[in-house]
């Protein structure tokens, strides 16, 4: 599987919305066999993975300001499947993006369509430079279990979240927890969110008390400030901070 949309819309992004799926040679054929066998919900890209790429470029000076007003270098994805948002994030202008996911077969997808991707964002970066020198921007991935120690990551700026508020399928309990772990003072945690029903307990309301308990305060942003084509009713984007005095 390659991602069919990385992008699309007014800004850098546009440049690389492609369907990459065209491309018919014996890697590509490899790759998306594997797809076929046992990569569960990490070989697809999701709405919420698609809204959340889009309000990134709609939102992406504001972000840097919530930010205190440091540039965007470092970008950690969790739950990352195919790697589109941190693809997003890297053409964006993040200097270092680390795409994590929990499943080691997920993790060789996202590699790969990392690799196949990677000149188009280095085109854009030498166009905004004006420059032809050599990339500057490193986009990886690596296996992560929410919460597990031993892994080396580095300290982000950004955190990105997509689509992994799933108690059906994940506990939520897991995913704060990295949170908690992995977020600094001035780190900002951006979650798309896709609400599904689910019995026990309402999904949004459970991650907002979970991560009350580890200190960190939850913003739902407001409808009008996603993007106007790519935004649905049912998919949420969160801003996650670490309140004062709880670093």
């Amino acid at each position: 599987l390659q991602i069919k949309q990385v992008m699309g819309g007014e800004h850098e992004t546009s440049r690389i919305m492609e369907d990459a799926t065209t491309k018919d040679d014996e890697e590509n054929k490899d790759a998306t066999a594997l797809c076929l066998v046992g990569y569960g919900t990490g070989a697809t890209c999701w709405p919420a993975s698609l809204v959340l790429c889009k309000y990134l470029e709609r939102s992406w000076s504001d972000i840097i300001h919530n930010t205190n007003g440091r540039s965007v270098k470092t970008v950690i994805e969790l739950g990352g499947g195919t790697g589109m948002v941190s693809l997003a994030a890297a053409l964006l202008g993040a200097e270092t993006v680390v795409c994590t996911d929990g499943s080691e077969d997920v993790v060789r997808l996202a590699e790969y369509n990392i690799a196949q991707h990677m000149h188009l964002i280095e085109h854009v970066e030498k166009g905004n430079n004006n420059t032809n020198s050599d990339s500057n921007v490193s986009v990886s991935a690596c296996c992560y279990r929410w919460g597990e120690s031993g892994v080396l990551l580095p300290s982000a700026d950004l955190i990105l979240v997509s689509d992994c508020v799933l108690p059906k399928i994940f506990p939520i309990a897991p995913l704060v927890d990295a949170l908690d772990d992995l977020m600094g003072a001035k780190t900002l945690c951006i979650v798309s969110y896709e609400h599904r029903h689910f019995e026990e307990y309402h999904p949004r309301d459970k991650f907002i008390e979970l991560a009350e308990s580890k200190g960190l305060s939850v913003y739902v942003v407001p409808m009008i400030d996603h993007d106007h084509l790519y935004s649905a009713e049912d998919i949420e984007i969160w801003q996650v901070k670490r309140k004062a005095n709880c670093s």
